[in-house]
């Protein structure tokens, strides 16, 4: 990614291909989605949590600027690198990717101001982001 800072490798792997390793955003925490009507689901965490959260962020933005934005990426982007980026993201600054097991331990990202590759820019601010990912976008 042009103008950002350059990470050391992991222990984790290179990401499958068609696959992103580094995302633009985070969750807002680990669990986040739990149903109460439907006990047996439990609790939703990593992109199972993600996805459907930056979806509804996606559609609320299509709804607000009257259209379809498309590929929101590079407005992401755009976005924080702006003044505006503590509005639209909880920057989320502590945090790892290291993966602990019992015969090892494999280092991974850590999470720091601004962009990382453990969390991206940081969990969204849906009342902020909307407006901005309307306006950011190019048609």
């Amino acid at each position: 990614m042009p103008g950002q800072p350059r990470f050391p490798r992991t222990g984790l792997g290179p990401a499958r291909p068609g696959r992103r390793r580094h995302k633009p955003a985070s969750q807002p925490g680990n669990r986040c989605v739990h149903r109460r009507d439907r006990p047996e689901f439990g609790w939703a965490s990593g992109t199972s949590a993600a996805a459907p959260l930056w979806a509804a962020v996606i559609a609320l933005a299509d709804q607000y600027a009257d259209r379809h934005l498309g590929f929101v990426s590079p407005a992401l982007y755009r976005i924080g690198h702006s003044v505006r980026y503590h509005q639209a993201f909880h920057d989320v600054t502590t945090g790892t990717k290291t993966v602990k097991y019992p015969a090892q331990t494999i280092t991974g990202y850590q999470a720091a101001p601004g962009w990382d590759p453990v969390t991206g820019w940081g969990s969204p601010n849906a009342q902020a982001l909307v407006p901005l990912l309307a306006r950011y976008v190019s048609p």
